[in-house]
């Protein structure tokens, strides 16, 4: 992934949060929301600590999502994909849960091929294409919900009623929703896909019968 499409990635990861941050604000004191947005619109210069403001936010909730959130799920996705490559069975379960447990061994092999193939415009292309869209979907999850959620804070508080915050709360909750099917099924490919290409670039794979004997 190049440096410039990151950091409009983690811009818009941040701007995303700005917008339920100022509902939230907006909810209990409208005026300073307002203030907000007009100094934005009427004075350019301020975009820029805005946009290095979104930059910063857009980094820090990445950070958490993946940590507090999506961290524990990824590992069970590797698990589960790299066995479904080795042709480990969902009725094979002793097998499957050895895997599952000596995964971070397993990808460290994988990181550690990757890494001495860097330049690989292929092993590149797979990287780049899913981790992007996994990132944009794993935040819009959390910033949708969110969204939805300062949604109905903002609506009831400013007496829309509970009927239109519950709209907003409801939309917000399908996307995120949709977003964490999303992540889920390019998370599985992502990993089936990087794992079936280190097995066959690899000049000596970890073996199925390795991962069960060690």
């Amino acid at each position: 992934m190049t440096t410039t499409s990151l950091f409009v990635e983690l811009i818009a990861v941040g701007i995303m949060a700005t917008g339920w941050l100022l509902l939230l604000v907006a909810a209990f004191e409208q005026t300073k929301a307002l203030d907000i947005l007009n100094k934005l619109s009427e004075t350019t210069i301020l975009w820029i600590p805005a946009l290095i403001l979104c930059y910063v936010l857009g980094i820090v909730l990445d950070v958490l999502i993946d940590r507090l959130i999506y961290h524990r799920f990824e590992y069970r996705i590797r698990a589960t994909q790299i066995a479904v490559v080795l042709g480990v069975s969902d009725k094979d379960k002793k097998n499957r849960k050895l895997i599952k447990k000596r995964i971070r061994v397993i990808w460290h092999h994988v990181r550690t091929f990757l890494w001495q193939i860097k330049t690989d415009e292929t092993a590149r292309e797979i990287t780049t294409y899913f981790r992007h869209r996994i990132r944009v979907v794993r935040a819009a999850s959390a910033n949708s919900f969110l969204l939805g959620l300062a949604g109905y804070i903002y609506l009831t508080r400013q007496g829309s009623g509970i009927k239109a915050g519950l709209i907003s709360l409801g939309l917000g909750i399908i996307f995120a929703l949709a977003c964490v099917y999303s992540w889920d099924r390019m998370s599985r490919a992502y990993n089936r896909s990087l794992f079936r290409y280190y097995l066959k670039h690899e000049e000596n794979p970890i073996s199925l019968d390795q991962i069960l004997s060690s």
